[in-house]
């Protein structure tokens, strides 16, 4: 680095001098693909490094300071310029002096608006200074100089650090006596040139991002016109509907494929003509034709029209829509037309017309009532039926509203269902009850909504019953079934009921407290979970029985929730539908548990008895025998016998 001072005006000169070197940069290509978002940006996209290198260069020896470009963690972006042999060759040898530096690099250049960075290194305490170079607000990289000394800094200082970093103190000494020594004041001119400089180049990468983006933009709109150009043009020509391009001259400028066809000519003999020259045989139809296109061009709105002629000695119907085509000064420089041949349709219109009277006829002697209405709820048809349930005429009902009053338990799903008309398959079924002439009733509804060509809903087709009769034996079913739900857990022992497949599908709580359970921890499960192997088999054995609707009997053994295990006299009943067949099975369950154990204690005695009984007898004849040995023995000596025998 230089030792002597610059002047102000010197300082001034060459500020103007880099200006014009950055100016120059705004030139540098930036990396396309990483235009896509700010947060990947990087300052090695936006500049050729190169040229940077060359402004760093040149700024550090105009100045006398050394200079370098990092990321905004201290990692160098380009090479030192200028670095003293103390920086370069000492300190940033020693692995700690190097990440003081990449600290103090990070610390020094970040990013401000007020100015630049002025404070000494906090690897080694040297001035240094920096401001940060930031992209719509990124900070993307520091631009940091200094290396000088004044008389803040101290031969102690610097012995002190040496120690700290491991390095020579004797050699870190002599360096730092070569350090270019610089006023407080003349640095901080450099370093405000170096915030206006970094400023500079900041919004030169902005303005090149910004040119770079508004030029990929106006390619893809380009290309996007292009592509919609050609499909544009490929769907009209592939279009079924024929379609002209007239100017106001009443000039075709453009026919599609399908209107060159139902004119019955060539493209050439089309594009370019007058409207006189297709119609002028048909005078009137002519006129009519160039008083719409008039029209189309005076008020600059859309116009459709059906015409109705005869071709072949039939009527033909032809339905056109007639739009303006803007210029880039909203006015119109076209018209286009689209028409196409509707004969079909009318023809299957007169039909439905013919048919309406039928089907309004076969409608009104119908039982169950009947209403089609628009989106807004105004009626279109009330079959007499609705209008008798309700109490109205139809002159009460028709294009009005009229919505019955629905109780308030069933407003809220009513609203629910309603919604399902408005999306696919558009229908919906609704159960509510409704104030009618007589009161309360209960009514279904099956409504279907009707759309137009763009799907849109444009009326609701309802077919209502009642179906009082139906829910009233509903509810006395449901007071028949909790009537029975409530018998079947009052039973003094336990039962279940289970399907064709042995799941248990209701559950005593009887059952449920007999085998450690709650009643939910049984439903749903197969009867063998609660049977020992042994009485799996008997199960096995006897459900077939039970399939074939006779009833069953038999002991087994449940297993508990804690593992012990039950004698269970178990009797099964099959429950047959109204088909006659067999739906489920009512099983019911008696703990003999404490019947079999004093049956074993019994047995047991009795097994004792019989021994003992069998060991007295045995004791019995024994002594017999002897009895009769001795009583001989008398006998052979002459003497009465003494015992009596058996």
């Amino acid at each position: 680095m230089k030792n002597s001072e610059k002047t102000r005006d010197q300082l001034l000169k060459e500020n103007h001098q880099l200006k014009s070197k950055v100016a120059d940069l705004e030139k540098s290509q930036i990396k396309q693909s990483s235009l896509e978002e700010y947060k990947d940006i990087s300052f090695r996209d936006l500049f050729n490094i190169k040229d940077i290198q060359k402004l760093q260069d040149e700024f550090s020896n105009a100045t006398g300071v050394a200079s370098i470009i990092t990321d905004i963690t201290g990692v160098p972006i380009t090479k030192e310029s200028n670095f003293t042999y103390l920086c370069n060759n000492i300190i940033r040898k020693t692995k700690k002096g190097l990440a003081n530096c990449y600290e103090s690099d990070a610390k020094v250049g970040k990013q401000s608006i007020k100015g630049p960075s002025i404070q000494p290194c906090l690897s080694g305490g040297l001035w240094d200074a920096g401001a940060g170079i930031s992209i719509e607000g990124k900070h993307i990289a520091n631009w940091l100089i200094g290396q000088v000394r004044d008389e803040t800094q101290t031969e102690d200082q610097m012995i002190q650090y040496a120690k700290k970093i491991g390095t020579d103190e004797s050699a870190f000494l002599r360096a730092f006596h070569e350090v270019p020594a610089m006023s407080r004041k003349k640095f901080e001119q450099i370093a405000q040139v170096l915030f206006t400089l970094a400023n500079q180049l900041s919004k030169i990468a902005y303005q090149n991002i910004q040119k770079s983006k508004y030029i990929a933009e106006q390619k893809e709109t380009e290309e996007a016109l292009k592509e919609s150009e050609e499909r544009f043009k490929t769907a009209f020509e592939s279009a079924n509907d024929c379609i002209l391009i007239w100017d106001k001259e009443y000039n075709y400028l453009y026919a599609n494929q399908s209107a060159i066809d139902h004119v019955g000519t060539t493209r050439e003999n089309v594009i370019g003509k007058n409207i006189r020259d297709g119609l002028g045989h048909i005078p009137d139809f002519m006129h009519l034709w160039m008083k719409r296109i008039d029209t189309v061009f005076k008020t600059k709105s859309v116009l459709e029209v059906t015409d109705k002629t005869e071709m072949h000695g039939e009527n033909v119907y032809t339905n056109s829509i007639i739009s303006p085509i803007m210029d880039d000064h909203n006015n119109v420089s076209s018209v286009c037309v689209v028409y196409r041949n509707i004969t079909d349709i009318m023809k299957a219109e007169e039909a439905l017309k013919a048919s309406e009277g039928k089907y309004k006829r076969l409608v009104e002697h119908q039982s169950d009532m009947i209403v089609k209405v628009d989106i807004e709820g105004r009626f279109l048809y009330v079959s007499p039926s609705y209008c008798k349930f309700f109490g109205k005429s139809d002159k009460d009902l028709l294009n009005k509203k009229f919505i019955p009053l629905v109780h308030k338990d069933d407003v809220e799903k009513t609203e629910i269902a309603m919604k399902k008309l408005f999306k696919p398959p558009y229908t919906c079924y609704i159960e509510q009850r409704a104030k009618t002439k007589d009161g309360w009733k209960w009514l279904s509804w099956t409504d279907s909504a009707i759309l137009n060509e763009k799907n849109e809903v444009i009326e609701i087709i309802g077919l209502g019953r009642d179906i009082t009769e139906r829910k009233q034996a509903e509810e006395k079913g449901k007071l028949n079934e909790e009537r029975y739900r409530l018998l079947f857990n009052l039973l003094p022992y336990g039962g279940e009921v289970i399907d064709t497949k042995g799941n248990i599908i209701n559950c005593s709580s009887s059952t449920a407290k007999m085998l450690g359970y709650k009643v939910s921890e049984m439903i749903g499960k197969h009867i063998t979970k609660f049977l020992t192997q042994d009485s799996v088999q008997i199960f096995k054995q006897k459900f077939p029985v039970l399939l074939k609707g006779k009833p069953i009997d038999a002991e087994i053994r449940m297993i508990c929730k804690d593992g012990t295990k039950l004698d269970v006299l178990r009797a099964a009943q099959p429950i047959l539908g109204s088909n006659g067949k067999v739906e489920s099975m009512l099983a019911l369950n008696l703990d003999i548990t404490k019947r079999k154990q004093a049956e074993d204690k019994l047995n047991a005695k009795v097994k004792q008895l019989e021994m003992m009984n069998d060991i007295m007898v045995d004791r019995e004849l024994a002594i017999n025998e002897t009895r009769k040995e001795v009583n001989e023995l008398l006998a052979k000596l002459g003497e009465e016998e003494k015992y009596r025998t058996i």
